[in-house]
């Protein structure tokens, strides 16, 4: 059917091409032309038409000026065209024709944003047209992944969708890794968010999957993004309705074992004024137990731990979105927009330890009991302008950015004493309570420059503030039986406060010539920081200055392939929780604390990669290479109480090289699959206070996407991970997989739909670790509920128009959609 199309329309436009060379209309040499452009859609599916017949004619007279054929994206285009009126017709088989009118002025650049043509319903009854677009887009700089034709991840979170990205891995406690390293930027809308600062694991778990357009993954920045994380950037793109008039569309999800969601966008538009809105909300409980053995020994002898940790996780999220965008001018537009995520969250968890000796009689043990209720509000404000100058290539634009999270934590501990020293003895008693108030807010402000130079050359450049504040307040009280009353442990309680202010600026230029492209940029960067630590009157400053180059080069093979080589140099800044000596007591045989004076830690990164792009088979290759100074990792050591202490240093330096594959093929229309290999070497050298580590390790991941489509609105698409074994400093993490499969079935006029989704169907994800240092061995193995069912109901609706209507020009011409401008 699609080769059919491609045939008569190429035959028409042909024609209408040929009939259009016979008009002249007596244009002059000095005449101010006018240009026409735009994009063809389907009105059923919003998917662009491919191979559609557009031919323009001159009014009054109708007559034929010329033709052309849309290409993949829909898009066509008429260049010299003589300023009057003019009549446009698409044609494409088994769609109704269609027809407009529209008058061009002297010199105008006029675009069509997007024309919706209706099927024939009499045509299409006789044929049927299966397709299905890509789940993985790549590009010169990064990979975009669309999110909304991910049926596994309907009902779940942002976390459910990241963990079904090529080269992106989630563990079972949210943490975020590419390609096998935990240092990597995420963005919301390509802009830093509170969601990103403190907890950001249980933030994006807030963020429905729903909500999200797409997922884009660039691993080597250029100049013109922040140098923080150093496996590279993941910005994930909300979703931002663009029709004309009022849409929506609404979600509902039910899960197993009391698991439920809600989504709610709202969309209006209509001349220079669009908003935008919109509410989730996620209730979502979940149980979790661990298992952990710890051996201490030394010269004379030895004994064991052993802690069962069993719980139920309670979370109750709201997250609400609105922002406007407005065009003050055909080359001037304005727009803010404000994020709030509000959680509510109930950790509650029994904790089973004993210790036996090396003849296991038992030592000692206990039962603990932690009830943690917190709560966290999260507040994103963004205010943004956009102006073209008079050439309408150099575009200036300005942003300001503020994000604040405010979390309060009210931990009450309990445990039960009924063995020491050998001996069971009548229960002891003990009550703790721990109160945690945690400040994390940042401030951005950018300013960016573009405009052509020479031929098909880009010159790029900025200037960026980001003005960082931590304030972490930890208090404790512990019962006193003597005194029948709680009494502050003065020792324990402390408040850390942290500041940062960076300045940097950066220019960058590139240039296409024949079938090379390149882009060379420099970044540079001042960053000032200091800490205090109240009660115990600590105060440190850290000042570094730093230049981070990138440059990429392109060459194309033929229309089908390509290769690439880029390099650029990274740094990675430690976390809120890395950088926070405040003691985490929940469990008292293993604490961890923060380090305020670790220092970041930088990278070279270099990629070598191939593209393959073919109708029916993509494939990219990609060879990469990191250095690592001053690494960051968790360091485990046992003090003189037998606890286990864990805490960050900069430990010393890492090599990363491996060679990742991703991979779409078609092997029918209704019927494709897209895989990911990724295989790597690690190194890691340094020392710590038990002597030098030396440790290295091959490693590899892959994970495999498949979609069916069965006709009739029937969808079925299935996903499978598997993470092979890969080390620490003082150890290695173990195998882990998952299994998902979803079906979808479209209703309701193709306007709804509902999904059947099952995650981990063999119950298979589990986090295990093992390590080892002076006097110590430690195995741990932590489940979280990953097996869960869940039905969503989705829904489309609107008063707008969804089929014929052509959309104004303004956001194609600013790009300015809230998806980040990557």
């Amino acid at each position: 059917m699609k080769t059919l199309n491609f045939i008569l329309s190429f035959i028409l436009c042909h024609y209408l091409y040929a009939q259009g060379q016979n008009y002249s209309g007596g244009v002059g040499g000095g005449m101010p032309f006018a240009s026409l452009s735009g994009k063809v859609y389907n009105s059923s599916d919003k998917q662009p038409i491919e191979f559609a017949a557009v031919s323009i004619y001159r009014l009054p007279k109708d007559t034929l000026i010329g033709g052309a054929l849309s290409n993949e994206k829909g898009e066509f285009n008429f260049e010299k065209l003589i300023p009057g009126k003019y009549r446009l017709n698409i044609a494409f088989m088994g769609f109704l024709p269609y027809n407009d009118t529209l008058v061009l002025k002297k010199s105008e650049e006029k675009f069509l944003d997007a024309i919706y043509v209706n099927s024939n319903d009499k045509l299409l009854k006789e044929v049927t047209i299966v397709s299905q677009q890509d789940i993985v887009k790549n590009t010169i700089d990064k990979k975009v992944f669309n999110a909304e034709k991910l049926a596994v991840s309907n009902g779940g979170s942002a976390n459910d969708v990241l963990s079904q990205v090529p080269t992106v891995d989630v563990d079972v406690e949210g943490n975020i890794s590419l390609r096998g390293s935990g240092n990597v930027t995420i963005l919301i809308d390509g802009r830093p968010s509170g969601m990103t600062g403190a907890g950001r694991a249980g933030l994006l778990s807030g963020i429905p999957a729903s909500a999200i357009e797409s997922v884009e993954v660039i691993t080597n920045p250029s100049a013109k993004y922040d140098p923080d994380g150093m496996s590279g950037i993941i910005n994930i793109v909300l979703k931002k309705n663009k029709l004309q008039g009022s849409n929506g569309n609404a979600s509902l999800s039910a899960g197993s074992n009391h698991k439920y969601n809600g989504n709610l966008s709202l969309n209006y538009k209509k001349g220079n004024l669009n908003l935008f809105s919109n509410y989730s909300f996620r209730y979502n409980e979940t149980e979790m137990n661990g298992l952990m053995t710890r051996m201490i020994s030394n010269a004379d002898s030895a004994n064991y731990m052993y802690q069962n940790n069993n719980g139920l996780f309670l979370m109750r999220n709201h997250s609400a979105k609105l922002g406007a965008d407005y065009s003050l001018s055909k080359k001037a537009v304005i727009g803010m927009n404000v994020n709030l995520n509000y959680d509510n969250r109930n950790d509650n968890r029994d904790i089973i330890s004993k210790t036996e000796d090396i003849s296991n009689h038992l030592i000692s043990a206990y039962n603990r009991k932690t009830l943690n209720p917190n709560k966290g509000l999260s507040m994103d404000y963004n205010l943004n302008y956009r102006q073209k100058l008079n050439n309408p290539q150099q575009i200036i634009s300005a942003e300001s950015n503020y994000s604040v999270n405010n979390r309060l934590s009210n931990a009450q501990y309990i445990q039960e004493n009924f063995w020491a020293n050998y001996q069971e003895i009548p229960s002891i008693w003990s009550y703790q309570n721990n109160d945690t108030k945690t400040l994390f807010n940042i401030n951005t402000n950018t300013i960016d420059f573009e405009s052509p130079i020479g031929d098909n050359g880009k010159f790029e450049s900025g200037l960026k503030n980001i003005n960082r504040i931590i304030d972490n307040d930890f208090f404790s009280e512990s019962y006193n039986n003597a005194e029948d009353k709680y009494v502050s442990d003065d020792s324990l309680n402390n408040r850390f406060k942290y500041h940062e202010n960076i300045y940097s600026a950066y220019t960058s230029y590139g240039q296409t010539l024949n079938k090379w492209s390149y882009k060379a940029g420099i970044r540079a960067e001042q960053a000032m920081t200091n800490f205090s630590l109240l009660s115990t009157n600590e105060n440190y400053i850290n000042n570094y200055f730093n230049i981070f180059p990138s440059f990429f080069i392109n060459r194309k093979l033929s229309e089908k392939q390509e290769i690439q080589f880029n390099y650029g140099r990274r740094l990675n800044r430690p976390g809120t929780r890395q950088l926070s000596p405040i003691t985490d007591y929940s469990n008292p045989q293993f604490l961890h604390i923060g380090n305020p004076y670790l220092k970041p830690e930088y990278t070279h990164n270099f990629e070598l990669g191939y593209l393959y792009n073919f109708k029916k088979v993509n494939v990219s290759v990609t060879a990469f290479y990191r250095r690592t100074n001053g690494l960051i990792m968790r360091n485990i050591e046992v003090n003189s109480l037998g606890q286990s202490i864990f805490t960050f240093t900069n430990l010393g330096s890492s090599d990363n090289m491996g060679l990742e594959t991703v991979s779409r093929v078609e092997l029918y229309r209704w019927w494709n699959i897209t895989g990911n290999i990724n295989a790597f070497q690690t190194t890691i050298k340094g020392t710590i206070q038990d002597g030098d580590i030396n440790a290295s390790n091959l490693s590899w991941n892959f994970k495999i996407l498949t979609n069916i489509l069965l006709g009739k609105g029937w969808t079925v698409q299935g996903t499978g991970s598997y993470n092979a074994r890969n080390i620490i400093a003082q150890g290695y993490i173990l195998p882990r997989s998952m299994v998902n499969l979803a079906v979808k079935k479209d209703i309701l006029n193709n306007r709804g739909n509902l999904t059947l989704n099952v995650n981990d169907i063999f119950d298979k994800m589990r986090f295990r670790t093992f390590a080892s240092g002076e006097g110590f061995t430690q195995e741990n193995t932590f489940k979280r509920e990953t097996r869960i069912v869940t039905l969503t109901f989705s829904y489309r609706f609107g008063s707008g128009d969804f089929s014929t209507r052509k959309q104004k020009a303004r956001d194609n011409e600013f790009n300015n959609d809230d998806g980040g401008g990557f």
